[in-house]
């Protein structure tokens, strides 16, 4: 009895909360536009609605096990904990918005991404330590920083270095290579007088002394790291990968859970 009393206590007091909350928001809801404060409460708001319809569905599940005061003390913590991490991830959303309107206003576009690139480690490692994760210590807020960093640049770094360099000497460099040989070819056999550089010349904008030794260092050079990148690129890509494992593997074990 002393259960389906807690029950019927705190689901009641959930769905009395979400309605105080509901009307202080309304009746301050200009004040909380003029502040810009409108986005991070009405997602807190629409948080706080989820957990109304979820309490109930947890405390039957704790029933047969839990105390009246264990199920209070579980719907308390849970709910504290659920709203911080709501919190931190609307004001996450709310921080890129106020960042993309004042690049916006700066006409700075471009500094969008290493923006982002800085502001998401933090969004990542304080949606952990809020939701319980890990231990919550300032030690474990560093590690867990430097661990989602590293998951992300090195990544990137591997992305951005391979992909262009693998379709600059397969694709793009064959595809030159042919188009210039063909061009070569053509000034070589004709009777005609070119008055314009090979074209490779042109675009490198080299003089015509140094154009027939700019584009031998081309088909060589091209040649030699195209063999080069054919022969050790996987090796490559074995080596970044058991680099990246390892990294995880180091900062992750000084992360106490």
């Amino acid at each position: 009895m002393a259960k389906r009393t807690t029950f019927w206590i705190l689901t009641l007091a959930g769905i009395a909360l979400f309605g105080i909350v509901i009307w202080q928001t309304i009746r301050h809801w200009q004040w909380l536009d003029e502040h810009g404060l409108d986005g991070l409460v009405a997602l807190d708001v629409l948080a706080l609605g989820i957990l109304t319809l979820v309490i109930p569905l947890h405390l039957r599940s704790m029933m047969e096990t839990a105390t009246p005061w264990g199920m209070v003390r579980d719907v308390v913590v849970r709910g504290v904990l659920m709203m911080l991490a709501f919190t931190a991830v609307s004001f996450f959303l709310l921080l890129i918005g106020v960042l993309l309107a004042l690049l916006a206003q700066m006409k700075r576009p471009y500094l969008l991404l290493p923006a982002l690139l800085i502001l998401v480690p933090i969004g990542l490692s304080a949606a952990d330590f809020v939701r319980g994760v890990m231990q919550r210590t300032p030690a474990n807020l560093v590690w867990s920083w430097l661990l989602h960093n590293f998951k992300l640049y090195y990544l990137l770094l591997i992305q951005l270095g391979t992909i262009p360099i693998a379709f600059l000497l397969f694709p793009a460099g064959f595809f030159l290579q042919i188009i210039t040989l063909v061009e070569e070819g053509m000034r070589f056999f004709s009777a005609k007088t070119f008055d314009s550089m090979p074209m490779l010349c042109e675009w490198t904008n080299v003089g015509q002394s140094t154009c027939a030794p700019t584009l031998i260092s081309f088909h060589i050079g091209h040649l030699i790291l195209a063999i080069l990148g054919a022969k050790y690129g996987e090796w490559f890509l074995d080596k970044a990968a058991d680099g990246y494992a390892a990294g995880l593997e180091w900062v992750g074990e000084r992360i106490t859970y």
